[in-house]
């Protein structure tokens, strides 16, 4: 229920905070001191703000009820106590149980991030009951912290160590070079876990491809603090400590690709 309190008293000052913003942004856009948009954008967090509370509100009250009748009831079993036999004695310890586990509900109603990010495709809205399966996921989260992962043959990776500098060529930044710099690499793939069934598992007529590795890289630099979108990719190379010489001939490669990434091809459609 603190929980709950708590986010409602932080959903309020968020709104007091965005009223206050919308009041002025429209007098400063009144006078063409300030942004119409950056007005509108304040008037939508004042509507976002309004429904996040509204929704907290009656979460709270059921809760409040739910822990009061619970009290109730406990408090009713106790002024028995003394008189009670020994299965009284057994429902009480049930009520009690029944107590515990209200509260603990109550408890996990809150969510947490967990970790700096961002809340998208947000599916909750008033009145809107999550269920205990992980069914249908009511939102998705995005941190703040990427992870870039480049995928390597098997046979590719017997000289590539922790600290071996590497360039990226991304779609989204076209004509550009990316220094990284390789953290670690990740020795576990789909092909080495077996599904859980009952019969032995079927390797087919063929051999199954063999699967590629993910190396983790860092951006390094003046990339150091570059942003990446989610899901960009593109192209990179490795530079270990063998073959030193050839690195000039992949590095001219990379640049040569990344350049091509300015060329874009337009589809036609066409509708019938």
């Amino acid at each position: 229920m603190r929980s709950i309190g708590s986010s409602i008293e932080a959903s309020r000052a968020r709104l007091a905070l965005a009223e206050l913003r919308v009041g002025q942004t429209k007098q400063l856009a009144s006078t063409g001191a300030g942004d119409v948009f950056e007005a509108q954008r304040w008037e939508s967090d004042v509507a976002q703000q309004r429904a996040d509370l509204g929704a907290l509100i009656p979460q709270l009250s059921a809760a409040e009820k739910e822990v009061t009748a619970s009290r109730a009831k406990a408090s009713s079993v106790r002024e028995r106590v003394s008189a009670t036999s020994g299965h009284e004695q057994a429902r009480v310890a049930e009520i009690r149980a029944q107590l515990k586990d209200a509260e603990w509900k109550l408890e996990e109603t809150a969510v947490y991030a967990p970790a700096d990010g961002h809340v998208i495709n947000l599916q909750l809205r008033p009145g809107s009951t999550v269920s205990q399966l992980p069914l249908n996921p009511v939102m998705s989260f995005v941190e703040q912290d990427e992870v870039i992962l480049a995928m390597f043959w098997q046979n590719e990776l017997r000289a590539v160590e922790p600290g071996n500098e590497a360039e990226l060529a991304l779609t989204t930044y076209p004509g550009r070079i990316i220094k990284a710099r390789v953290d670690s690499i990740i020795w576990a793939q789909g092909q080495g876990q077996l599904p859980l069934t009952g019969t032995l598992p079927q390797t087919g007529a063929t051999p199954t491809p063999e699967g590629r590795f993910a190396v983790k890289l860092v951006l390094d630099g003046k990339d150091k603090d570059l942003f990446l979108a989610a899901g960009a990719r593109g192209t990179g190379a490795i530079y270990t400590h063998h073959l030193v010489p050839v690195h000039i001939i992949r590095k001219v490669l990379l640049r040569v690709g990344s350049y091509l990434n300015w060329i874009i091809i337009k589809h036609n459609v066409s509708l019938h």
